[in-house]
């Protein structure tokens, strides 16, 4: 998509005797606050037209989704606050991990993508943690390959990396400025 930075297609992924995940059916996203028109309507044409949201109230107030309001898409805000905040230490990350597997309102995630009339589009802020553990999970029980699942994790990195230095620019320049 033009408006986000960590997006992509959970569908192609081989997963035994040349039987792939299907297309379409699932895609993983940082958040979309202002989708634009092409956006739009390339969801639209790959039949992905419920948008998971798993931000909390804190989130959604300070920047609401571009999909919340809209009639031709299904919104579904389904909170996930677990691991939702940046780990303490590397040491922590794990449990952190561990704790969105667990996550209250996991259940209602994993019935919301089994349930959709059609694709679905989940996100979180940026992609990375708590969208990329419920990826996992889902390319697990599909049967991707657990190397499969690791680089498509890997992947938010490259993708955010742009946004994390241009972050660090700027909290950097503020901090001069205060």
């Amino acid at each position: 998509l033009e408006t986000t930075q960590n997006t992509r297609e959970l569908g192609g992924y081989v997963i035994r005797d040349g039987l792939a995940t299907k297309r379409n059916s699932l895609w993983r996203s940082d958040v979309q606050n202002y989708p634009s028109e092409k956006d739009i309507a390339l969801l639209k044409e790959r039949g992905i037209t419920t948008i998971l949201d798993l931000r909390g109230d804190k989130d959604l107030a300070r920047k609401p989704s571009g999909f919340a309001n809209r009639e031709d898409f299904t919104y579904i805000n389904c909170p996930i606050i677990e691991g939702s905040g940046i780990p303490e230490s590397v040491e922590k990350v794990p449990v952190s991990y561990l704790a969105i597997a667990q996550a209250e309102h996991m259940p209602k995630v994993f019935r919301t993508i089994a349930n959709a009339e059609s694709g679905v589009m989940i996100n979180c802020t940026a992609g990375k943690d708590r969208t990329g553990i419920i990826s996992a999970l889902v390319m697990s029980v599909a049967g991707v390959c657990d190397n499969d699942i690791a680089c498509d994790y890997s992947l938010s990195r490259a993708l955010l990396l742009r946004v994390f230095q241009s972050h660090r620019q700027f909290s950097t320049m503020t901090s001069f400025c205060g």
